[in-house]
């Protein structure tokens, strides 16, 4: 899905994207990392090598079944699927930081149908640098992108941080 905002960020995804965002924090640059899983990552079998159930829990007021997904090398995933649903409702995962290990929790709501696919259009990520959410106005897909927009950002020229 492409996402159309009012300014302009990159979006990475930090089960598949881990090099690019500590290549940029190198340089000084914080992206901004929608932590969602994207197209390219939905065979969670791909993603991690191991799956182990974990016993239900609630996210918000629904009921969810709890993955622990495992990959060689890197912290486990926590899952959290709708029982009625079945769509991701909560993602929770650890980032290497030079003070350890920190977690961080992204929640996803307000579903929508977008071409046959049930796409969230608000997500929450929390943290211990604290909580943001985005709201997604539009989602279209398969739509052409000039190659420019995926260029690498600047350090130089982004917004200042607030």
């Amino acid at each position: 899905p492409s996402f159309r905002v009012r300014r302009s960020f990159h979006v990475y995804n930090p089960l598949a994207d881990a090099g690019k965002i500590d290549e940029l924090e190198k340089k000084g640059i914080v992206p901004f990392q929608a932590r969602s899983i994207e197209r390219d990552s939905l065979d969670i079998k791909q993603v991690f090598t191991s799956l182990r159930e974990r016993p239900p829990q609630k996210v918000g007021d629904q009921e969810a079944y709890v993955v622990l997904g495992i990959r060689p090398g890197k912290p486990p995933v926590q899952l959290f699927f709708g029982e009625q649903s079945g769509l991701l409702l909560r993602m929770v995962y650890f980032t290497q930081t030079a003070l350890g290990r920190l977690p961080q929790q992204t929640d996803y709501s307000d579903y929508r149908d977008v071409d046959g696919v049930k796409v969230p259009f608000e997500w929450t990520v929390a943290g211990p640098r604290g909580q943001s959410t985005v709201k997604v106005a539009q989602v279209r897909q398969n739509v052409p992108i000039s190659a420019s927009e995926f260029s690498m950002p600047v350090a130089g020229h982004l917004p200042p941080r607030h």
